[in-house]
């Protein structure tokens, strides 16, 4: 071969002999990749491999954890751990908690746990009520049905008072309707006073208005202290406002005496106060007084000091020791004496007569 031949093939000479020597590097590469694989996998195991793609498992749906529980466990697991714990009332809050989770999710599981899975009833009701609360606001006459497999009586009367409650809490006129309807006896005393004073959480009025209509004389009354009772905690004014203006008078003072004396044991100064602007229940200020003395009889004395009517004010701080007089009769009197409340030789005498008594005789 000439020289100048040769000159001209070293280029290709140079690539192809870089292209042997990749080829060999691979060829090695391969031969210990393959040995390795060999070593790791044994013999027979790639026969025995599923050449089906694998899907993922699904998770189980479970339920929200409670109190550190895993949300994979079981209604069934769960009540079970929970009935484990000693202290009664954290058992009763994970039974609570459960509870109201099966209403919402398994109503049906949770009710076949109530009627199977407990064998103390404070445990059950713990679980059951709270059940049938969230039961009643979705499907009301499933739940009301339900407890017809609870013996009759007072066991009976809750679980469907309880039905109730959760259906008077999204539906209220509806729950009193079917109350009046389908209800009678104890069962219909319990349920309606359920459902008036859930009602009156939200539309106090329109249930005051309910229990007004009611027929019998002595339900009405129970049926308006019970819209009364919840009325004053948080519209005491409005609640004192509608009695006022009951045309019945009876009802009316029975209805202002439960809605002032209810208002004057959470906002006593306020109650007092509307009474001032009543002046056809003043007769109601000192017992009011008096109430109030029970829990701060400094700050009611304050008050009375400053109304206008002498007379008023006086019988105002008689009645106060009187009534803290039936506590601590002695207590009572020195502080009456000291901020000179009493001034009738009578007051002061009923109060140490009032002393004496409770105190034993000496033989």
């Amino acid at each position: 071969m000439k020289f100048g031949t040769w000159a001209l093939n070293v280029p290709v000479f140079f690539c192809l002999s870089r292209f042997l020597m990749k080829m060999c590097s691979i060829s090695v590469r391969s031969v210990l990749t393959c040995s390795m694989v060999s070593l790791m996998w044994p013999s027979g195991a790639a026969e025995n491999r599923n050449p089906q793609p694998t899907t993922p498992q699904p998770k189980s749906a479970g339920l929200v954890a409670v109190d550190g529980l895993r949300p994979e466990e079981t209604p069934i697991a769960r009540l079970t751990i929970a009935m484990q714990e000693r202290d009664w009332y954290l058992r009763h809050k994970q039974l609570a908690a459960l509870g109201e989770e099966l209403g919402r999710t398994q109503p049906e599981l949770g009710w076949n746990m109530v009627l199977s899975e407990f064998e103390f009833l404070p445990d059950r009701q713990a679980f059951k009520m709270p059940l049938l609360r969230i039961w009643g606001r979705q499907k009301p006459l499933d739940a009301l049905a339900a407890c017809t497999a609870i013996p009759l009586g007072e066991r009976r009367a809750k679980a469907i008072s309880g039905a109730l409650e959760g259906w008077a809490s999204v539906a209220p006129t509806q729950a009193a309707d079917w109350v009046k309807k389908n209800l009678s006896g104890i069962y219909l005393r319990m349920a309606a006073a359920q459902v008036a004073s859930t009602w009156a959480r939200t539309e106090p009025k329109e249930a005051a208005e309910w229990a007004l209509a009611t027929v019998d004389e002595k339900s009405k009354v129970y049926l308006l202290n019970q819209v009364l009772e919840v009325w004053v905690l948080s519209y005491g004014r409005d609640a004192a406002q509608w009695a006022s203006e009951l045309n019945d008078p009876r009802l009316r003072d029975l209805a202002m005496s439960k809605a002032i004396f209810d208002w004057t044991d959470h906002m006593p100064q306020t109650a007092a106060e509307y009474l001032l602007t009543n002046p056809d229940y003043r007769w109601m200020m000192p017992r009011v007084v008096a109430r109030w003395g029970k829990y701060d009889p400094d700050a009611a004395n304050k008050w009375v000091s400053n109304l206008k009517d002498a007379e008023l004010a006086q019988e105002c701080r008689a009645e106060l020791v009187q009534e803290w007089a039936f506590d601590d009769a002695p207590k009572a009197l020195e502080w009456a004496r000291t901020r000179r409340c009493l001034c009738k030789s009578s007051e002061v005498s009923s109060i140490q007569e009032g002393g004496e008594s409770d105190e034993p005789r000496k033989g």
